[in-house]
């Protein structure tokens, strides 16, 4: 049985609260949804070109995926249709670039790139922090650059918890969600800054490893008791 990844064990606030709250991303929305602002320009026939490199790179909600945040504060289309107040979640009318049916909350689902698919590494200081793409590598948030990173990723059922393969092939253990890990060496590893730390955030390991937490669910015959602070998952029957 595959355990859906998206809001997985997010509670029930990620069901009746916004999604953003003040323009904010609210702790029951991490890993779910996103508030960076598309922008663009328009070239001499004036179609509009996204700048791809002002927009920073995070992970998908399902972790296999780079992608952008798909906000935007422009209109496309003057007959689209506008979100209701109670879905206007920041200052000035924004909106998904595409998907809107998750209550017009943005999500990173734009110009994705798929971690498990093999390709080069996005670029030597990406190489030299780590990055693998392959079947068993997902994304992870890189808090210190504008991209995100594809990591060797292991479920460790034995400690029940995630393993990061990162620099020198060291394996890092993630004790917590959102758990901030500063590499080795990272003032070392090649990049235009070389004053700033590569430093990575450990990712909802219920949707990372959703069989990590409550093993397929509880079998739909109890329910899941998480505590996020040290991710474990007891069923109560």
């Amino acid at each position: 049985v595959q355990t859906p990844s998206f809001g997985h064990l997010a509670g029930c606030d990620f069901v009746n609260k916004p999604c953003i709250v003040n323009g904010a991303i609210p702790s029951y929305s991490m890993g779910n949804f996103c508030n960076q602002t598309m922008h663009v320009s328009h070239d001499a026939h004036g179609y509009m070109i996204m700048k791809k490199q002002a927009l920073p790179q995070t992970c998908d909600p399902t972790y296999t995926h780079k992608a952008h945040c798909d906000l935007r504060d422009f209109i496309v289309d003057k007959d689209e249709p506008i979100p209701s107040q109670a879905q206007q979640y920041f200052p000035t009318i924004k909106r998904p670039h595409k998907f809107i049916h998750a209550k017009y909350c943005p999500i990173p689902s734009l110009l994705p790139f798929n971690c498990m698919e093999l390709s080069p590494s996005a670029s030597q200081e990406y190489h030299d922090a780590g990055e693998r793409n392959g079947p068993s590598s997902r994304c992870v948030d890189v808090i210190t650059r504008d991209k995100a990173i594809c990591l060797e990723s292991i479920c460790n059922t034995d400690i029940g918890k995630l393993q990061l393969i990162v620099t020198y092939g060291l394996r890092i253990t993630c004790q917590y969600d959102g758990e901030i890990h500063t590499l080795l060496g990272s003032h070392h590893i090649s990049s235009k800054k070389k004053n700033t730390p590569f430093q990575i955030k450990c990712p909802r390991v219920a949707q990372i490893c959703p069989n990590l937490v409550c093993p397929d669910s509880c079998s739909g015959r109890g329910k899941c008791v998480y505590n996020e602070k040290d991710m474990l998952g007891k069923c109560q029957c």
